[in-house]
């Protein structure tokens, strides 16, 4: 059975009472204690080790208009706030990628096949919306955020992920293909193709986003990828990035969050008049305040993760922070211990929201009673003024406004393990272990021939992550990097080095997934793509400088096309699908047009890249092709 946010309180007086006086003693902004200055850079803890605040770009939200459009013909270009340019489909360098091999007629202008045939850039849901997260936000139906400050794109695959199946989570299962139809319906222009992508293997449509980088022409596959690793569990983020899943159900959620929004400073007096209780089956029940809990025990500060059960893979939902409170062990002791028949521990607010987690599972855990994050009291949204924080487990027992920790015996119907996000049938995982990408927005571009590091997160929960693999070739080699003698207690920070070919325009896309001690893979490892620039700084100078506007082609301010040729405007591409030969002899006994080929289209008859004289001489063979009869050009392909 699986209970979420179970009830479990010792009597209904008790929680009126204690639900009664914790909000009352509450005062919203009277005599509130400013916290003292403290250093946003880096944290030290109590046993002396350094924790770093992880630096990462944001994820795209923000974006800057800066673009000009220049053809109709090629991908779009956006430029993020920071600079950066996103590329979201690749272009088709083809004497850099395995396209070469299958090619078999190359005209000097070529029609792109991303661009013309799959209209890729029409396509998915980055073609209408900047910031998936950002668009949950302003639905008329309340969600979940989603927006963060690690560099997460929210993606569709995380959408789908969290409308499968989560028992206590969702309403309805398997909903999101019925959500997302109702929503678009009226929307105009839009299309099957606008979202899917129809299969000719029997299986129907899939998600553009989730197939596109199977079907997209000018991926480069890397065998067995080589970069260099490192990781850490030492980078941390600050309170206000840490994540809030801020639905409302009980009466406490509602003044929490109105609070947070309003603006309201926490105050700290509240610490002794705040009681927290630990009963149940332990030999001697004991009740503190929470400022003698803090005058008399020992505080821990180091740094635990925290990470939601129903984090989708890759997702934002999880935090690796510097807590300092009371080690939960120290008012076990105080109570005499546990009795043999205690079994689990709920961990309770006042309104009698409570979870669950076994006593067993509390060895090799974190377990603090946490009144401060990163040196400062928690905020509202983190349950001031204490919670229940376990590393190596999920959030639900890091209980908000603890009041009460109460152990039971093996019978009781509510116990549940969160340990990771239970697939329907109960045999595995859909997200553990856990694996994401910080700061990589799909479509970056990168200079080919410098070192690019990757960044991410991988988290097991109560499992020990003890590797890292990437792979460059779609999955078919796995490059195995060991994190060994990690903890369950903190995520895993990673980082993988790889640099492109030098001077070669291509585009890339990396997979990770992490490994349990078990053995256990991600289920679904997450995937990122990048564009590698021969000459990043021209490439970013071009597309500044491009003429034309945007309202031309119907783009943002921060978008631009290109297609790394100039030529004729005029019916370009019509004539080139309908009559490439003709097209390319027309250009070719044109001297007046002005139209410089694109180089890296053209591959030689052994696929090799031809230089600008092979280029020249190839266009007045095509030309001389055209005027051959239709059996003569059969033979060249």
């Amino acid at each position: 059975m699986i209970a979420t946010h179970r009830l479990h309180v010792v009597t209904a007086a008790c929680a009126t009472t204690l639900l009664a006086g914790a909000l009352a003693a509450v005062a919203f902004g009277a005599g509130s204690a400013s916290a003292e200055s403290v250093d946003t850079s880096a944290y030290t803890g109590s046993d002396g080790t350094t924790y770093t605040v992880l630096d990462v770009p944001s994820a795209q939200s923000g974006i800057a208009l800066k673009d000009k459009a220049y053809s109709k013909d090629g991908p779009i270009v956006t430029e993020l706030a920071d600079g950066r340019f996103v590329q979201r489909t690749p272009g088709e360098n083809i004497s850099a990628d395995y396209d070469a091999e299958g090619a078999y007629s190359h005209p000097a202008k070529n029609a792109l096949y991303n661009c013309t045939y799959l209209k890729a850039d029409e396509r998915g849901c980055n073609a209408c919306h900047d910031d998936l997260g950002a668009l949950l936000n302003s639905c008329s139906y309340g969600h979940t955020d989603l927006t963060n400050n690690i560099g997460i794109d929210i993606d569709v695959q995380m959408c789908i992920d969290c409308h499968t199946v989560g028992e206590g989570y969702q309403t309805t299962f398997y909903d999101f293909g019925t959500l997302i139809h109702g929503i678009h319906q009226d929307v105009e222009d839009a299309t099957c193709a606008s979202c899917h992508n129809v299969t000719e293997d029997g299986e129907g449509f899939t998600m553009w986003d989730v197939s596109k980088h199977s079907l997209l022409r000018g991926i480069t596959p890397v065998e067995d990828v080589e970069g260099d690793f490192s990781w850490n569990q030492t980078d941390v983020i600050p309170q206000e990035d840490l994540f809030n899943y801020s639905w409302y159900y009980r009466g406490s959620d509602y003044l929490r969050n109105w609070r947070e929004a309003n603006g309201g400073e926490a105050d700290t007096s509240i610490y002794d008049q705040w009681n927290i209780s630990l009963t149940g089956l332990v030999n001697n029940e004991v009740n503190y305040t929470l400022g003698d809990l803090i005058k008399e025990a020992p505080s821990v500060t180091k740094a635990v993760t925290m990470q939601c059960t129903l984090n989708p893979t890759g997702g934002p939902y999880l935090g690796n922070c510097v807590v300092t409170g009371i080690d939960l062990n120290w008012l076990i002791e105080q109570a005499g211990g546990f009795t043999d028949d205690a079994y689990a521990i709920y961990s309770s607010s006042a309104d009698g929201n409570a979870n669950s987690m076994l006593v067993s599972s509390l060895e090799g855990k974190d377990a603090l009673l946490v009144y401060e994050i990163n040196g400062e009291p928690l905020e509202w949204d983190q349950g001031f003024p204490c919670m229940l924080w376990v590393g190596g487990t999920g959030a639900p027992i890091c209980c908000k406004e603890l009041s009460d920790i109460i152990a039971v015996d093996e019978n009781d119907p509510g116990v549940w393990e969160y340990d990771g996000w239970t697939t329907e049938d109960g045999t595995g995982y859909y997200n553990k272990p856990n694996v994401g990408i910080w700061g990589t927005p799909e479509g970056l571009c990168v200079q080919a021939g410098e070192p690019y590091t990757f960044k991410g997160y991988a988290a097991s929960w109560d499992q020990p992550t003890v590797a890292l693999e990437f792979s460059m070739d779609g999955g078919n080699t796995w490059t195995h990097c060991d994190t060994p003698d990690s903890t369950v207690n903190n995520w895993v920070s990673w980082q993988f080095t790889w640099t492109p070919p030098e001077g070669v325009d291509g585009a890339y896309v990396l997979m990770v997934r992490a490994v349990t001690e078990d053995g256990e893979t991600t289920p679904e490892p997450v995937e990122v793509m990048v564009n590698a620039k021969s000459d990043l700084d021209a490439f970013a100078e071009q597309v500044r400088s491009l003429e034309g506007t945007q309202a031309d082609l119907g783009l943002a301010d921060n978008q631009a096309v290109i297609d790394g040729s100039t030529g004729p405007e005029d019916d370009v591409s019509d004539q080139a699908i309908s009559d490439p030969q003709g097209y390319a002899a027309s250009i070719a006994q044109s001297e007046d047009s002005g139209y410089t080929p694109n180089f890296d289209l053209w591959v030689g008859a052994d696929g090799a890249a031809a230089d600008a004289g092979d280029v020249e001489s190839a266009t007045a063979e095509t030309a001389e092709t055209a005027e051959q009869p239709a059996d003569a050009s059969a033979e060249t392909k």
